[in-house]
């Protein structure tokens, strides 16, 4: 039997619990792709570069992007979970008044997700550290740009309940099943 290749994104502002779950939904055995703009972020400030979102949005959403495209080519039939997708870069450029690629806005016409599940900001679990800088009131702005961006390329976020990260588990997978 041919299982359909799917592609379903965990997308979130900084510190609303997104990675958590995608850890765990790998762990329950799905296919997952890690966020990969905190790796730019660590490798940056180890090697005293200016690749981050703070130093070099140019370049920095130039990695990432290719990065996820990477991500993208290598799925496989079944469910694949990615934390994080190209719109997020876009999401972040446009919050920042950026003028977006055109090769960007091409690319994300051709290479679409099947759903979206967004993590919404939640006080109780918010947090930074030394690569997620943003403030709460920072993360309000990244949310709404993020379901800005998802929406503009036709994309229709869920949001995750507050809850568990198992019961957002099945939340996910339960929403996967009656819907795709």
């Amino acid at each position: 039997m041919n299982q359909k290749t799917l592609r379903i994104v965990l997308t979130g502002s900084p510190s609303s619990g997104k990675t958590t779950l995608i850890n765990h939904i790998g762990d329950m055995g799905y296919r997952c792709f890690p966020e990969i703009s905190r790796d730019i972020i660590q490798t940056s400030i180890e090697n005293n570069l200016d690749i981050t979102p703070w130093q070099n949005l140019a370049a920095f959403s130039n990695m990432v992007w290719q990065r996820r495209e990477e991500q993208f080519v290598q799925a496989n039939p079944g469910w694949n979970f990615y934390d994080r997708s190209l719109i997020d870069i876009v999401a972040y450029e446009e919050l920042n008044d950026c003028n977006i690629n055109e090769r960007w806005e091409e690319q994300m016409l051709i290479m679409r997700y099947d759903l979206v599940f967004i993590a919404r900001p939640w006080p109780d679990i918010f947090v930074n550290d030394e690569q997620r800088r943003e403030d709460w009131a920072q993360s309000l702005r990244v949310d709404e740009a993020l379901i800005n961006a998802y929406r503009k390329r036709g994309y229709h976020p869920i949001a995750l309940p507050e809850v568990s990260v198992e019961e957002r588990a099945d939340f996910v997978v339960k929403h996967i099943k009656q819907h795709l």
